[in-house]
Protein backbone atom coordinates (compact mmCIF):
# COMPACT_ATOMS: atom_id res chain seq x y z
CA UNK A 1 0.00 0.00 0.00
CA UNK A 2 1.57 3.45 -1.12
CA UNK A 3 1.38 5.76 2.37
CA UNK A 4 2.77 8.68 0.47
CA UNK A 5 -0.67 10.09 0.74
CA UNK A 6 -2.04 9.43 4.01
CA UNK A 7 -2.89 11.98 6.30
CA UNK A 8 -0.21 12.38 9.20
CA UNK A 9 -0.78 10.02 12.81
CA UNK A 10 -2.39 13.20 14.36
CA UNK A 11 -4.62 13.97 12.09
CA UNK A 12 -6.00 10.40 11.49
CA UNK A 13 -6.27 10.65 15.25
CA UNK A 14 -7.63 13.60 15.66
CA UNK A 15 -10.40 12.33 12.76
CA UNK A 16 -10.70 8.99 15.43
CA UNK A 17 -11.75 11.01 18.52
CA UNK A 18 -13.70 14.13 16.76
CA UNK A 19 -15.69 11.39 14.21
CA UNK A 20 -14.82 8.27 15.31
CA UNK A 21 -18.32 8.91 18.11
CA UNK A 22 -20.80 11.14 17.86
CA UNK A 23 -23.84 12.68 19.99
CA UNK A 24 -26.19 10.34 18.34
CA UNK A 25 -24.16 7.04 19.54
CA UNK A 26 -25.09 7.79 23.07
CA UNK A 27 -28.40 9.68 22.82
CA UNK A 28 -31.95 8.48 23.73
CA UNK A 29 -35.15 9.38 21.79
CA UNK A 30 -36.69 12.51 23.00
CA UNK A 31 -40.02 11.56 23.83
CA UNK A 32 -42.76 14.85 23.74
CA UNK A 33 -46.17 15.62 24.68
CA UNK A 34 -48.61 18.29 23.73
CA UNK A 35 -48.61 21.22 26.12
CA UNK A 36 -52.21 21.16 26.99
CA UNK A 37 -51.75 17.56 27.96
CA UNK A 38 -52.44 17.40 31.99
CA UNK A 39 -48.86 17.73 33.84
CA UNK A 40 -50.15 14.64 36.92
CA UNK A 41 -50.84 12.58 33.26
CA UNK A 42 -47.22 13.23 32.05
CA UNK A 43 -45.26 12.75 35.42
CA UNK A 44 -47.22 9.45 35.22
CA UNK A 45 -46.65 8.43 31.86
CA UNK A 46 -42.69 9.19 32.36
CA UNK A 47 -42.55 7.66 35.91
CA UNK A 48 -43.47 4.39 33.99
CA UNK A 49 -41.32 4.89 31.54
CA UNK A 50 -37.84 5.74 33.71
CA UNK A 51 -37.86 9.20 31.87
CA UNK A 52 -36.05 12.57 33.52
CA UNK A 53 -37.87 14.47 31.16
CA UNK A 54 -39.83 15.19 28.24
CA UNK A 55 -40.56 17.43 24.94
CA UNK A 56 -43.05 19.80 25.63
CA UNK A 57 -44.71 19.97 21.48
CA UNK A 58 -46.46 23.48 20.20
CA UNK A 59 -48.09 22.83 16.78
CA UNK A 60 -46.53 19.67 16.66
CA UNK A 61 -43.00 21.02 16.84
CA UNK A 62 -41.10 20.56 20.25
CA UNK A 63 -39.98 23.96 21.80
CA UNK A 64 -38.95 23.25 25.14
CA UNK A 65 -38.99 20.21 27.94
CA UNK A 66 -40.49 19.34 31.28
CA UNK A 67 -38.87 18.23 34.30
CA UNK A 68 -40.67 15.34 35.75
CA UNK A 69 -39.65 16.34 39.04
CA UNK A 70 -41.48 19.46 38.20
CA UNK A 71 -44.72 18.38 37.16
CA UNK A 72 -47.28 18.70 39.47
CA UNK A 73 -51.51 20.41 39.18
CA UNK A 74 -51.88 21.81 35.37
CA UNK A 75 -51.05 21.52 32.48
CA UNK A 76 -47.76 20.40 30.97
CA UNK A 77 -46.60 23.92 29.53
CA UNK A 78 -46.53 25.49 32.69
CA UNK A 79 -43.63 23.77 33.28
CA UNK A 80 -42.21 24.55 30.13
CA UNK A 81 -38.60 25.24 30.23
CA UNK A 82 -37.18 26.95 27.32
CA UNK A 83 -33.86 25.14 25.28
CA UNK A 84 -30.97 27.53 25.97
CA UNK A 85 -27.47 27.19 24.53
CA UNK A 86 -28.09 23.17 25.46
CA UNK A 87 -28.47 21.90 21.70
CA UNK A 88 -25.83 20.61 19.77
CA UNK A 89 -26.02 18.87 15.65
CA UNK A 90 -26.34 15.21 15.83
CA UNK A 91 -22.97 14.82 14.49
CA UNK A 92 -21.27 16.72 17.49
CA UNK A 93 -18.52 14.67 19.04
CA UNK A 94 -17.89 12.91 22.55
CA UNK A 95 -16.10 16.11 23.79
CA UNK A 96 -18.74 18.42 22.42
CA UNK A 97 -21.02 16.34 24.58
CA UNK A 98 -19.59 16.38 27.72
CA UNK A 99 -18.65 20.01 27.66
CA UNK A 100 -22.21 20.86 27.03
CA UNK A 101 -23.42 18.51 30.37
CA UNK A 102 -20.67 20.33 32.33
CA UNK A 103 -22.71 23.31 31.85
CA UNK A 104 -26.00 22.11 31.81
CA UNK A 105 -28.25 18.76 33.23
CA UNK A 106 -29.17 18.05 29.60
CA UNK A 107 -27.79 18.07 26.40
CA UNK A 108 -30.15 18.08 23.29
CA UNK A 109 -29.96 16.96 20.07
CA UNK A 110 -30.81 18.75 16.68
CA UNK A 111 -31.64 16.55 13.53
CA UNK A 112 -32.54 18.23 10.60
CA UNK A 113 -33.22 21.43 12.59
CA UNK A 114 -35.84 19.75 15.04
CA UNK A 115 -35.00 18.78 18.96
CA UNK A 116 -35.02 15.06 18.42
CA UNK A 117 -33.04 13.19 20.99
CA UNK A 118 -31.62 14.01 24.66
CA UNK A 119 -28.15 13.05 26.32
CA UNK A 120 -27.53 13.08 30.62
CA UNK A 121 -25.22 12.27 32.66
CA UNK A 122 -26.26 8.77 32.79
CA UNK A 123 -25.43 8.31 29.12
CA UNK A 124 -21.90 8.73 29.80
CA UNK A 125 -21.51 5.54 30.97
CA UNK A 126 -22.02 4.02 28.09
CA UNK A 127 -19.25 1.59 25.81
CA UNK A 128 -19.02 4.71 23.31
CA UNK A 129 -17.91 7.18 25.71
CA UNK A 130 -16.18 4.38 27.62
CA UNK A 131 -13.83 3.76 24.79
CA UNK A 132 -13.20 7.35 23.89
CA UNK A 133 -12.13 8.01 27.31
CA UNK A 134 -9.87 5.01 27.20
CA UNK A 135 -8.22 6.38 24.24
CA UNK A 136 -8.02 9.72 25.56
CA UNK A 137 -5.83 7.95 28.69
CA UNK A 138 -3.81 5.55 26.69
CA UNK A 139 -2.49 8.68 24.63
CA UNK A 140 -1.75 10.56 27.51
CA UNK A 141 0.20 8.17 29.19
CA UNK A 142 1.84 7.02 26.22
CA UNK A 143 2.85 10.83 25.96
CA UNK A 144 4.07 10.90 29.47
CA UNK A 145 6.39 7.69 28.98
CA UNK A 146 7.93 9.53 26.52
CA UNK A 147 8.57 12.49 28.10
CA UNK A 148 9.80 10.34 31.22
CA UNK A 149 12.67 8.77 28.19
CA UNK A 150 13.63 12.05 26.70
CA UNK A 151 13.49 14.36 30.02
CA UNK A 152 15.64 11.98 31.83
CA UNK A 153 17.68 10.05 29.12
CA UNK A 154 20.08 6.58 29.53
CA UNK A 155 17.54 5.49 32.62
CA UNK A 156 18.52 8.48 34.85
CA UNK A 157 14.78 8.64 35.35
CA UNK A 158 15.02 5.71 37.61
CA UNK A 159 16.77 8.40 40.52
CA UNK A 160 13.90 10.16 40.59
CA UNK A 161 11.64 7.03 41.54
CA UNK A 162 11.47 6.03 45.68
CA UNK A 163 13.66 2.23 45.51
CA UNK A 164 10.23 1.12 46.73
CA UNK A 165 8.54 1.88 43.35
CA UNK A 166 11.28 1.06 41.30
CA UNK A 167 11.33 -2.16 42.82
CA UNK A 168 7.56 -3.14 42.01
CA UNK A 169 8.14 -1.91 38.76
CA UNK A 170 10.97 -4.39 38.09
CA UNK A 171 9.02 -7.34 39.94
CA UNK A 172 6.47 -6.93 37.30
CA UNK A 173 8.97 -6.68 34.66
CA UNK A 174 10.07 -9.85 35.74
CA UNK A 175 6.38 -11.21 35.73
CA UNK A 176 5.91 -10.09 31.95
CA UNK A 177 8.89 -11.44 30.97
CA UNK A 178 8.38 -14.63 32.27
CA UNK A 179 5.02 -14.71 30.20
CA UNK A 180 6.98 -13.90 27.30
CA UNK A 181 5.53 -10.18 26.82
CA UNK A 182 7.10 -7.62 25.75
CA UNK A 183 8.15 -5.78 29.13
CA UNK A 184 10.30 -2.20 29.03
CA UNK A 185 10.85 -1.08 32.67
CA UNK A 186 9.31 1.85 32.09
CA UNK A 187 6.16 0.21 30.64
CA UNK A 188 5.67 -1.21 33.81
CA UNK A 189 5.29 1.79 36.05
CA UNK A 190 2.20 3.29 37.36
CA UNK A 191 0.71 6.28 35.72
CA UNK A 192 1.21 7.88 38.62
CA UNK A 193 4.96 6.62 39.30
CA UNK A 194 5.79 8.28 35.80
CA UNK A 195 3.82 11.57 36.36
CA UNK A 196 5.61 11.97 39.04
CA UNK A 197 9.09 12.11 37.72
CA UNK A 198 8.01 14.68 35.24
CA UNK A 199 7.16 16.74 37.96
CA UNK A 200 11.02 16.81 39.40
CA UNK A 201 11.17 19.34 35.42
CA UNK A 202 9.71 22.59 35.84
CA UNK A 203 9.67 22.58 31.68
CA UNK A 204 7.13 19.49 31.75
CA UNK A 205 5.12 20.86 34.79
CA UNK A 206 4.37 23.67 32.36
CA UNK A 207 3.67 21.83 29.28
CA UNK A 208 1.50 19.08 31.17
CA UNK A 209 -0.20 22.31 32.26
CA UNK A 210 -0.22 22.02 36.03
CA UNK A 211 -0.87 25.25 38.17
CA UNK A 212 1.12 23.89 41.09
CA UNK A 213 2.21 20.69 42.60
CA UNK A 214 -0.60 20.15 44.86
CA UNK A 215 -2.65 20.92 41.57
CA UNK A 216 -0.46 18.33 39.75
CA UNK A 217 -0.44 15.74 42.13
CA UNK A 218 -4.64 16.05 42.43
CA UNK A 219 -4.95 15.68 38.76
CA UNK A 220 -2.39 12.57 38.30
CA UNK A 221 -4.38 11.08 41.19
CA UNK A 222 -7.49 11.94 39.56
CA UNK A 223 -6.51 10.42 35.64
CA UNK A 224 -5.37 7.39 37.79
CA UNK A 225 -8.86 7.03 39.11
CA UNK A 226 -10.20 7.45 36.09
CA UNK A 227 -8.40 4.61 34.22
CA UNK A 228 -9.11 2.07 37.26
CA UNK A 229 -12.80 2.80 36.88
CA UNK A 230 -12.83 1.85 33.35
CA UNK A 231 -10.66 -0.83 33.76
CA UNK A 232 -13.19 -2.17 36.14
CA UNK A 233 -16.71 -1.18 35.27
CA UNK A 234 -17.35 1.14 37.21
CA UNK A 235 -19.99 4.13 37.64
CA UNK A 236 -17.97 7.28 35.84
CA UNK A 237 -20.10 10.05 36.50
CA UNK A 238 -20.18 9.42 40.41
CA UNK A 239 -16.69 9.40 40.39
CA UNK A 240 -14.54 10.87 38.26
CA UNK A 241 -17.08 13.43 36.22
CA UNK A 242 -14.23 16.76 36.86
CA UNK A 243 -11.59 14.88 35.32
CA UNK A 244 -13.92 13.35 32.25
CA UNK A 245 -14.39 17.30 31.85
CA UNK A 246 -11.03 18.37 32.20
CA UNK A 247 -10.17 15.44 29.33
CA UNK A 248 -13.07 16.74 26.98
CA UNK A 249 -11.91 20.30 27.40
CA UNK A 250 -7.78 19.46 26.55
CA UNK A 251 -8.96 17.01 24.29
CA UNK A 252 -7.02 18.62 21.17
CA UNK A 253 -4.03 19.15 23.01
CA UNK A 254 -3.54 15.81 24.14
CA UNK A 255 -3.88 14.49 20.56
CA UNK A 256 -1.08 16.83 19.90
CA UNK A 257 1.03 14.96 22.04
CA UNK A 258 0.78 11.88 19.42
Amino acid sequence: MNTDKQPPLRQRMARIFDHGFSAMDIAEPLASLDGNQPALIAKDFMLAKNLEIIGIRKDAQVIGYASQKDLNNGECKDFLHQFDNNIISDSASIADVIIKLSKSEFCFISILGAVSAVVTKHDIDKPPVRMWLFGIVTILDMYISKQVEIVFPNDEWQTKLSPKRLEKAIELQKERLRRNQRAHLIDCLQLTDKAYILLKDEKSKVDLNFKSKRDAERQIKDFESLRNNLAHSQNLTTYDWNTIVRLAERQEIILTRV
